[in-house]
């Protein structure tokens, strides 16, 4: 999936600019900014990784420890690039948590892909300021999106990667609750891919809880909810006053069992389109 630069606003445009300019090829933006300009919403700050391709993943015990940080060499590498267009240092990322960037901040969460002789992906690694593989503590994976300076948007390999590679960093899922669980089915209706086997299995059981009258009646309450149920089932027009929880569960079930089934494939060109041109309205409700 490709999105054009130049239809990017503000700060992430700039910095995306900034990166081209300087040929800092290895730095992608990852996470909730991409999911916001894909769903065209603002987003709220920039985080970054470092793309590594190095021969063997041994090669990541050889760090360099910066305050809590284990930084890799390439690492440092990239980083002291970009500190020096910032004109900031490596440790601002590291002390005060992120780097101020025009109305935002940059913030970096550490590397992705890493590959052996073969071309074997291994697990992503992500190092959190508490020096934790940031991976096993996100919210569901496959939310985790990458954006490089060309405008290719990873899913199409990245997520890929991520259900055939590393579906055991989902076991330690902090935050799912029932919107979590209705964006998840959203991402796959929008880009058409597959629920890793642990992700399928959590969300599941958090089903089996929500048939608790009490527990989602409290659910319910996050004004995100509805809007994205609507957006997922538009013949149905749930609302506040009218809800049948078994008929929900039931319906969240069908489509568990059709994302975990479904293939992983590249999205269509009018998959494409309606990620960049959905309505406002809309698309604020899926964040």
């Amino acid at each position: 999936m490709k999105i054009n630069i130049k239809d990017i606003d503000g700060d992430l445009n700039s910095f995306i600019t900034l990166l081209r300019n300087n040929d800092l090829n290895n730095i992608v933006i990852v996470g909730g900014a991409v999911r916001d300009i894909i769903l065209n919403r603002p987003y709220k700050d920039i985080d970054i990784a470092i793309r590594l391709n190095i021969p063997s993943p041994s090669l990541i015990d050889l760090c360099s420890p910066i305050n809590k940080y284990e930084i890799l060499p390439i690492i440092q590498k990239e980083l002291f690039k970009l500190d020096n267009i910032l004109n900031c240092k490596i440790d601002d990322f590291i002390e005060k948590g992120s780097v101020p960037f025009g109305n935002t901040t940059i913030d970096i969460l550490g590397l992705v892909v890493v590959k052996d002789k073969r071309e074997q992906l291994f697990p992503d690694i992500f190092i959190d300021n508490n020096n934790q593989i940031f991976g096993a503590y996100s919210e569901l994976t496959i939310n985790r999106l990458a954006l490089d300076f060309e405008g290719n948007i990873w899913p199409t390999d990245y997520i890929e990667h991520i259900y055939n590679n590393i579906g055991y960093l989902t076991n330690g899922v902090l935050g799912i609750d029932f919107y979590r669980i209705l964006r998840i089915f959203k991402t796959c209706e929008l880009l058409n891919t597959k629920l890793d086997y642990n992700v399928s299995i959590q969300i599941t059981d958090y089903l089996k809880k929500l048939r608790n009258p009490n527990r989602f009646l409290d659910e319910i309450k996050d004004n995100r909810v509805l809007p994205m149920l609507n957006s997922l089932f538009p013949n149905l027009n749930f609302s506040f006053d009218i809800f049948n929880i078994d008929f929900i569960i039931k319906k969240l079930e069908e489509k568990l069992k059709i994302y975990s089934m479904k293939e992983n494939l590249p999205s269509s060109e009018s998959s494409i389109k309606q990620y960049i041109t959905m309505d406002k309205s809309i698309a604020e409700s899926h964040l």
